[in-house]
């Protein structure tokens, strides 16, 4: 009972934070016109808060399933370098959000960690 729950709360709050990101992108995009220096910042702000709450609502979620074992995982080897690559380049958005720069040199490696890995 407490996965359906947790289940329908996700879908119930997910789409309206989806639609609202939407929204505020249309309105980072320039579709109302230009916005002030203050507007521009606050519309920064409720983006990245939007995205926040998708994520953590995504999180959530994910872990019912694991808790529950509705989740299944494809365990394998991923090389370590593959693995920072990826970790750099999802970080990359927030950085840029933040004026930082990443320098990456990611050398060759043998080692492998065994995960799931998104790609």
């Amino acid at each position: 009972m407490k996965n359906e729950f947790i289940s329908v709360v996700y879908h119930e709050i997910r789409t309206p934070l989806t639609s609202l990101r939407g929204s505020l992108g249309l309105l980072a995009g320039g579709v109302t016109g230009e916005l002030s220096n203050q507007g521009k910042t606050l519309l920064s702000i409720a983006v990245n808060n939007t995205e926040r709450l998708i994520r953590l609502i995504s999180d959530i979620l994910d872990l019912e399933k694991i808790e529950s074992g509705s989740m299944e995982l494809n365990i394998h080897p991923h090389k370590a370098e593959i693995l920072a690559e990826r970790a750099v380049e999802a970080m990359q958005g927030l950085a840029n959000d933040h004026r930082i720069t990443i320098d990456k040199e990611i050398e060759p490696c043998p080692l492998a960690a065994d995960g799931d890995a998104v790609i």
